[in-house]
């Protein structure tokens, strides 16, 4: 129980959109998809890399299709990560995260720019609790939600 209340606790400190500017998602046209992280507990509730790799990638194909899809280290990368922890006995509590992560040049205090780095532009947060049989599919539902928001906030951006 102690896990999962730390788990809420942290989660009310960072829930809600993020955003680095106003347009985010402007002139966006690859992505890489090869970034999931999950943890042991999820898996044995049926929450898969396999699983959630597929579901981003059809949701990509699907709703972004001017988006090429690459294998770049260097281009804007996709962040799921999912953390779960059993409450109770057969009840879930999962912290579910998806990230746009762009190439970006950071501005120290004292006026010196780093290295290219990555920083997150575009990000949703939710933490559900469930019955350890129904979280894969909250998870699944958060994520396909997730990714119709991103697409409607791609097109906005992106008119042409």
């Amino acid at each position: 129980m102690r896990k999962a209340s730390l788990l809420v606790l942290l989660s009310l400190i960072c829930i809600g959109p993020v955003f680095a500017q106003d347009t985010p998602l402007k002139k966006l046209t690859k992505i890489n998809l090869s970034y999931v992280e999950m943890d042991e507990y999820g898996k044995t509730i049926g929450i898969t890399d396999e699983i959630i790799g597929n579901q981003l990638l059809v949701g990509i194909k699907r709703d972004l299709p001017r988006v090429q899809l690459v294998h770049d280290q260097t281009s804007s990368q996709i962040l799921i990560s999912v953390g779960c922890v059993e409450a109770t006995q057969g009840l879930a509590v999962c912290e579910i995260r998806i990230e746009l992560k762009r190439p970006a040049v950071i501005h120290l205090d004292d006026g010196t720019l780093t290295e290219q780095s990555l920083a997150t532009v575009w990000a949703r947060h939710q933490v559900s609790s469930a019955s350890s049989a129904e979280m894969a599919e909250r998870v699944r539902q958060f994520l396909s939600q997730s990714l119709t928001e991103f697409a409607a906030d791609y097109y906005k951006q992106n008119p042409n």
